[in-house]
């Protein structure tokens, strides 16, 4: 047994030796983990290396635009090369130093910046500085300017078109100049910025309340837009005013919720010829309607009231077009005094309208009438038969028979006459025709003559 001291002895030498072995470990761990030193020098030189570049691509660039005035067309070529491949960076000097140049140096500068705006990113920024450059009169150069700024417009259309089509807009162009000419369901603010690149936009519909007053904005830009349809916007009445920026707007239809508010700003769009609105329209509606300086105002949901006669009378169109359901006999007597000199009259699901009801259309000026599914008879042709102006009538799914067609032998105005799933014959129909020397187009067909008759 070995004796203890030597055993005490021993067991200091190796709890010595642990830990000089675990700070021998600890201190390769630190060593080994911590990044290598980086030099002061190093930390100083990065700068002036991206300096020293900085510098040296702006001596490459001035020298290509001395090199562009170089007579060996091969230098020049390179130099050209040189600066388009720069990019949107230099378009800001190559419009500088045309502006003070001679004209071969223009042209070229003109050239780059078409050439650079062929790359998307930088397109509209070169469009902007050849726009510049021909609308400035000192430059000498400007008629170059515009031939480029032309073709980049091209590119700019292009690219709209293709934008819009990617998002769900469709686009109608003309087949043998590709002009975009009507434009349907924009849906958003976003896709209304691409308007202003259309100027022969003619026809607009824009649909939801992803579309505001900024919408407004961009079509302002659309100079040649007559025929506009809004459903369902978010637009203000501001924002409808504002249509007045419009020069050629001539017909607008409004659809959706619709308040008398958005129809009284109307009044500030002068331009207008037509409106139609495609929303209930009360009392409150109709009177703001009534202000409207307009030859034609098309309601297709008027709601009738006890005041509808009294504001009728202030309309200021010549031409109403009306469209009316689930009629009954009493919603129709407002019409009976009714001074509007053209009045277009459509009314369907109406099993409720009786002979009684149609009575009340005697005295206005109706020069197209169309009665769907309604509840008259043959009786009620005594009453359509006095109206001396009407020139188109429709009647779908009634009992009129072809006796009953000899209430309308006096009207010299008729040109259409269409009567379906009635009573009435091609035989009735001919002897019609033979009274009426304008009426054209029929349905039934009248019954040809047999030869020697």
């Amino acid at each position: 047994m070995t004796p203890w001291p030597i055993r005490f002895f021993r067991g200091i030498i190796a709890s010595v030796l642990i830990v000089l072995l675990h700070q021998t470990n600890v201190v390769g761990q630190t060593e080994t983990t911590q990044p290598p030193p980086t030099s002061e020098a190093a930390n100083v030189e990065a700068p002036e290396t991206l300096i020293s570049m900085s510098e040296k691509r702006r001596l490459a660039i001035e020298a290509a635009f001395e090199n562009l005035r170089h007579r060996k067309f091969g230098i020049r070529q390179v130099a050209t090369q040189h600066l388009a491949n720069a990019g949107i960076s230099v378009l800001p000097e190559l419009e500088r130093r045309a502006l003070g140049s001679d004209v071969d140096f223009q042209n070229n500068c003109i050239g780059i910046i078409s050439a650079i705006g062929r790359e998307e990113q930088s397109l509209d920024p070169a469009v902007a500085a050849l726009e510049r450059l021909s609308n400035d009169p000192t430059f000498d150069s400007a008629g170059k300017a515009l031939e480029e700024l032309s073709q980049l417009k091209k590119h700019q259309t292009n690219r709209a078109i293709r934008l819009l089509k990617e998002s769900g807009v469709s686009v109608s162009q003309n087949n043998s100049r590709g002009q975009v000419y009507s434009i349907n369901n924009l849906s958003q603010d976003e896709q209304c910025k691409h308007l202003k690149h259309f100027p022969y936009l003619s026809f607009l519909t824009i649909n939801g309340n992803g579309l505001t007053d900024a919408c407004i904005k961009s079509i302002s830009k659309v100079p040649n837009l007559n025929t506009l349809y809004l459903n369902s916007t978010a637009i203000s009445p501001k924002g409808i005013a504002e249509m007045k920026s419009f020069p050629n707007l001539a017909q607008l239809t409004l659809a959706g919720n619709i308040s008398a508010a958005h129809i009284e700003a109307l009044t500030h769009v002068p331009q207008l010829s037509s409106v139609q609105l495609y929303t209930p329209v009360g009392d409150e509606e109709l009177i703001a309607a009534a202000k409207l300086k307009v030859s034609q105002l098309t309601f297709a949901k008027l709601k009738p009231s006890a005041k509808t006669a009294e504001i009728m009378q202030s309309v200021n169109a010549s031409k109403l077009q009306l469209t009316f359901y689930s009629l009954k006999d009493s919603d129709l007597k407002w019409l009976s005094g009714s001074k509007t000199p053209s009045l277009i009259i459509s009314i369907s699901s109406s099993k409720a309208l009786t002979d009684d009801g149609i009575r009340f259309l005697e005295n206005a000026n109706i020069t197209r009438l169309s009665l769907s599914q309604t509840g008259i008879t043959a009786e009620a042709m005594k009453h359509i038969g006095s109206l001396k102006k009407l020139q188109s009538l429709s009647i779908t799914s009634s009992p009129i028979d072809d006796e009953s067609l000899n209430y309308l032998s006096n009207l010299e105005d008729l040109t259409s006459l269409r009567l379906q799933d009635t009573n009435v014959t091609g035989d009735g129909m001919a002897t019609l025709k033979e009274k009426l020397s304008r009426l054209r187009s029929m349905f039934p067909n009248p019954t040809p003559k047999k030869p020697g008759k």
